[in-house]
């Protein structure tokens, strides 16, 4: 299974000392996923700053899980910013919710060797993002309220795993909030490919042997 870090801070400094964080365990091929948010899409602000993601320079692969309203005013900005924060892989994550305009954001990202996903908040019906598949060849499945880590597990969010998995077999599909090892598994058999952890990871004593007990699977 593969494990991704999820960065969900208030600030830079905060997106900074979690890379850290990241890099007692982390691989060198791994990635981070750094959220950005505001306190329109989400129930609270945090990190939302391009210039400052601009400002990295990893190795790991990023991706960027944009949980932001105004996607067309900020779309070129965030896809900048990525695309110089990394000599890794790079891929950005729209929400459904806000696309408005998915040609510009395929073109665009293309033009800046970035992949794209496709996220749903747990509220958004699945059937949705059929329509998208074939552009957008990877999905998050949101399984909490976006934008606080912490949070339960939404189980109904497996049930859009089937049905992702059933009509794109090829799809490969991320679930994000409220991973743990139990999770993870049930997930695993759902059809998940890849998992987002925070505070499995983040509040275990040993963030190392929780995030290889998860890649096991």
């Amino acid at each position: 299974m593969q494990v991704i870090p999820a960065i969900n801070e208030n600030d830079f400094a905060g997106v900074v000392a979690r890379i850290q964080k990241c890099a007692e365990f982390l691989p060198p091929d791994g990635w981070v996923q750094i959220d950005a948010v505001d306190n329109i899409f989400t129930a609270r602000s945090g990190f939302n700053s391009p210039e400052e993601l601009g400002a990295l320079r990893l190795g790991y692969g990023i991706e960027l899980h944009l949980m932001v309203s105004d996607l067309d005013a900020t779309l070129d900005s965030w896809l900048d910013a990525l695309a110089t924060a990394t000599t890794g892989p790079k891929r950005a994550i729209f929400h459904l919710e806000v696309l408005t305009d998915p040609a510009r954001v395929l073109t665009e990202s293309r033009r800046r060797s970035i992949e794209v996903g496709l996220a749903l908040r747990p509220e958004t019906e699945v059937e949705l993002a059929v329509p998208f598949l074939k552009d957008f060849p990877f999905v998050q499945i949101l399984s909490v309220v976006p934008g606080i880590s912490g949070q339960k597990f939404q189980p109904a969010m497996l049930d859009k795993v089937r049905f992702l998995r059933e009509k794109s077999p090829d799809v490969i599909i991320e679930i994000d909030g409220g991973v743990n090892l139990e999770v993870a598994k049930a997930a695993k058999e759902a059809g998940v490919n890849i998992v987002v952890a925070a505070s499995y990871l983040f509040g275990n004593p040993s963030p190392r042997a929780a995030y290889e007990e998860l890649s096991a699977l």
